[in-house]
């Protein structure tokens, strides 16, 4: 046996998506790949000062309830964490995570909702962003777990019908129309329309042009974006690069548009059930103040029953896009600005501004430069939809510290296969 490999029991699944062991020196040693109740050898990779890190070299005894993956990259392609784990484990494991990332900093909310589940655990995601070796033959597909070597795949069973096709089609396209210069492509397909983001390093030739125009007009998407990369990108446009989808809230369906490089929801039931709780979790509330709120896909339902929502978004492309969704809906409630969530807490709380709630959004290392100072407002309520546990909870103790107490919490599947954990957390002062 090698110095460095060593006999663990599998005790439970972190935030990360490793399961957690102990070592006979009772160091916490995290290991990929593996199930709570294995008995797995593992080879160290990392050893940090209060824990380690691991691969798993042998699984001498497996869990009964281990699976086959459905795809033949699982444990090399980076995307997906747990196609060896039953689904309804999975989405149990990640409450339980939640729940337990929120107890490290703060008491358990008053109501934890029911979990909310993916309609499909395969075939959910309309996003995808494909990378382009350089090599001497096509190399196209996605980064290799922890590193930045890209794996030549021709299928990905996460994605659904439209950016799936599309997957598979645009290898067979660059075969005919090379690219050199290309190195990523994002393909964006939430509904029933599907658009291209090429990458590419330099300025594009005209053969480029020529050859993303003939990708276009031979399949069946609705646009494609070209993007030269240089102190001042160039951004070529062939067909109309922007998608459709709609959202069922009640009796009234609405229509966002998102183009290829703006942040969308990549699993669209679940958008719609978020939505749907968001708006019950506000309630009456009249005035509303949305952080991050991105193009608009929580601030139009969230405007549907309330008086004036202010949504303050910093990026220019996405606050542009809000104010479009806005008026192709014909809502007319809603205030886009664009700043730093930072700056208009700031302003609300200098000019004594009223709302009666505040919703936010923020990115995965959550919201430390605002948590602080929310509880200055007048705000009765505060949800937070969160995109990482770890964060929430730190962010949570730091309202609770400024008079909020956590009403109830709300975990939804986004992202099956993976240890990516979306919630919502209702908190009143």
């Amino acid at each position: 046996m090698d110095s460095d490999t060593c006999v663990l029991m599998v005790k439970s699944l972190s935030y990360g998506g490793r399961g957690v062991c102990r070592r006979e020196d009772n160091k916490v040693v995290f290991v990929h790949g593996v199930m709570p109740g294995e008995q797995v050898r593992a080879r160290i990779t990392k050893e940090h000062k209060t824990y380690a890190e691991a691969e798993p070299v042998e699984i001498i005894e497996p869990s009964p309830e281990r699976r086959a993956p459905a795809c033949p990259y699982f444990g090399v392609c980076g995307g997906c964490d747990w196609q060896h784990i039953p689904y309804q484990m999975q989405v149990e494991w990640k409450q339980k995570i939640l729940l337990d990332e929120i107890k490290r900093n703060n008491p358990l909310p008053g109501d934890v909702y029911p979990l909310v589940e993916s309609a499909d655990e395969y075939g959910y995601r309309g996003q995808a962003r494909m990378q382009r070796a350089y090599a001497r033959d096509l190399v196209l597909g996605f980064f290799e777990k922890g590193s930045n070597k890209i794996i030549d795949i021709p299928k990905c069973p996460i994605l659904n019908p439209g950016a799936g096709k599309t997957f598979e089609r645009i290898r067979e396209m660059l075969e005919r129309y090379n690219i050199p210069r290309l190195y990523s492509i994002e393909i964006l397909s939430p509904g029933n329309d599907t658009a291209l983001r090429m990458k590419l390093r330099g300025r594009a030739a005209k053969t480029d042009l020529d050859a993303m125009d003939a990708i276009y007009k031979q399949m069946d998407i609705q646009g494609l974006m070209g993007v030269s990369s240089g102190p001042e990108p160039i951004t070529h446009v062939f067909g109309t690069p922007s998608c459709s989808y709609e959202m069922q809230i009640g009796d009234r369906m609405l229509e966002f548009i998102s183009p290829p490089g703006g942040f969308m929801q990549s699993n669209m039931y679940i958008n719609r059930i978020m939505a749907g709780h968001l708006m019950d979790m506000a309630g009456d509330s009249k005035r509303i103040l949305e952080l991050y709120s991105g193009a608009g896909n929580f601030t139009l339902p969230l405007s549907l029953n309330a008086r004036e929502v202010s949504a303050i978004e910093r990026n220019k492309g996405l606050n542009k896009m809000g104010r479009l969704n806005a008026k192709r809906n014909r809502i007319a409630n809603i205030r886009f600005m664009r700043m730093e969530s930072k700056t208009a807490v700031q302003m609300v709380c200098d000019e004594s501004i009223h709302f009666d709630t505040i919703v936010l959004d923020p990115p995965r290392i959550g919201a430390a430069e605002i948590s602080g100072r929310l509880p200055k407002t007048d705000a009765s309520r505060i949800i937070y939809i969160s995109c990482n546990p770890s964060t929430l909870s730190r962010d949570l103790a730091t309202l609770r510290k400024g008079g909020f107490t956590i009403k109830n919490t709300r975990f939804f599947d986004m992202f099956p296969q993976t240890y990516h954990i979306e919630s919502i957390t209702c908190l009143e002062r």
